[in-house]
């Protein structure tokens, strides 16, 4: 046996395109003429700019995630690793952050095109597949030479692709005495210390490791150093002292300790009513202003007014138009102006636009 047969014989080694189909739950034959198929479109990014999407066809979308739960479910990723893994979420990626008096952190442009076709293909052999069986599994989740963005493959391939750069990155982490992880594209880094001097030497560490990789780190726009005087967020959450939502969110997350006054904030941006006034008893004199409360939802009751009631409607019932003051007339003037309406009740319009009928329940 020469050495090229020696060769051969180590890179076609591994599982096949059998043991594949019968991994997957299909047909061998059915493998080869399965083509990747996607709808690109572009969506505005919050930062600013355009993000291109590759969205699968619903057919190849439906086989895609056939790969993802027997094949790529199943492969153990690097701890760093908090995005898109069972079990762990944006706070797990913030709780390892909490507390540090320097947090730094950066951002990997265009992380998903990026990840380029060639380490993909690569990973499928090292895990075992053939050179057959890696050929389609790579032709199958990555489009345009990089994982298309919108395929339910490529978030968990990029976690399984990457454990190289997690396992360097949390080397260099423990050796300058701070802790690494990652949230898919956002690498976090802290430290018990803050000095220029590390900041310089890890972004500079970090740019040379993310470049071996096919990876280019963002220097000027989301490079972000944190000190412990700072607000310290990691994936939009708050470490400084524990992990917290910012300000702005902090009163959506704990509603029933809000004060009084808050709640009658909210209640007024929710709805805003109309008020009416109380209409007098019969015979009193015209000019009524009092305000009055509101009352269970009850169907208007149709009267006959003149153009100076509180709520006016046409001959059908629907609302026209509502008044703060309100003068009762006497029959005669009643019949004479004819003006359909209901009363006592009034129109509350809610946050959508649409109305509903409140009824008025009177004060003594």
């Amino acid at each position: 046996m020469g050495l090229g047969d020696a060769l051969k014989r180590i890179f076609s080694s591994g599982h096949g395109v059998r043991e594949l189909a019968r991994r997957l739950g299909m047909v061998q034959e059915d493998l080869a003429p399965i083509m990747p198929a996607y709808e690109a479109f572009e969506i505005h990014k919050l930062s600013g700019g355009m993000r291109r999407i590759l969205a699968p066809e619903a057919s190849f979308k439906e086989f895609q995630r056939r790969v993802l739960r027997r094949l790529l479910g199943r492969l153990k990723a690097h701890d760093a690793a908090h995005g898109f893994e069972r079990g762990r979420s944006i706070a797990t990626h913030a709780r390892h952050h909490v507390g540090k008096a320097l947090v730094v952190r950066l951002d990997l442009q265009d992380f998903f095109p990026s990840t380029s076709e060639k380490r993909v293909k690569r990973y499928f052999r090292i895990i075992g597949w053939d050179r057959k069986a890696a050929t389609l599994l790579t032709r199958w989740c990555t489009w345009d030479g990089g994982l298309p963005q919108g395929a339910p493959t490529s978030p968990r391939l990029s976690n399984l692709v990457n454990r190289r750069l997690d396992v360097r990155l949390t080397a260099l982490a423990a050796a300058l005495g701070g802790t690494y992880t990652r949230y898919a594209d956002d690498l976090t880094f802290s430290f018990g210390d803050e000095t220029d001097v590390l900041v310089e030497r890890l972004v500079r560490t970090v740019t040379r490791i993310a470049l071996d990789d096919g990876y280019v780190v963002h220097r000027r726009k989301k490079l972000h150093v944190m000190r412990r005087h700072d607000r310290q967020t990691v994936t939009g959450l708050v470490v400084n002292d524990r992990v917290a939502l910012p300000p702005q969110h902090a009163p959506l997350a704990a509603r029933r300790g809000t004060p009084r006054a808050h709640r009658r904030t909210r209640l007024a941006d929710r709805t805003a009513t109309r008020r009416v006034a109380r209409p007098p008893a019969h015979g009193a004199r015209a000019g009524c202003d009092r305000n009055v409360d509101e009352g269970p939802l009850r169907a208007p009751r149709p009267g006959v007014y003149s153009p100076r009631t509180a709520s006016v409607f046409d001959a059908k019932g629907a609302f026209v138009q509502g008044r703060s003051r309100a003068r009762f007339v006497t029959p005669g003037e009643a019949h004479a102006s004819a003006i359909p309406c209901a009363f006592p009740a009034s129109v509350v319009t809610r946050r959508d636009g649409s109305d509903h009928w409140r009824r008025r329940r009177f004060r003594g």
